[in-house]
């Protein structure tokens, strides 16, 4: 069985490691920010300006892991944009698309 497939098949069918990943994600999150000495949120943008996101864009979020810089980005397009997160792990895209709120 693929990587891929034993995540899909995990992430559905057992709530203590789908907890365990969840636990992980949020730990990544943590650790970038404190990677980042606090200013995680600054630099993104930073690179968001540099890239020249405007609102109304369409953008495409390779990897898009936690999805915290997909959401940063989804802010910088706004409402008559578009920003589509895509990741190789299921529960990744599923831990992100629930941060989305």
């Amino acid at each position: 069985m693929s990587d891929l497939a034993k995540d899909v098949t995990l992430w559905k069918h057992s709530s203590a490691e789908t907890a365990k990943l969840w636990v992980k994600f949020h730990l990544y999150d943590v650790v970038a920010n404190i990677f980042f000495f606090g200013h995680r949120r600054v630099t993104f943008q930073a690179l968001i300006a540099a890239a020249g996101v405007q609102t109304g864009q369409r953008v495409l979020g390779v990897g898009c892991g936690t999805g915290y810089f997909t959401r940063l980005l989804a802010f910088s397009v706004g409402r008559d944009g578009l920003i589509v997160g895509i990741d190789p792990s299921p529960a990744l895209i599923t831990y992100a698309s629930r941060q989305t709120g």
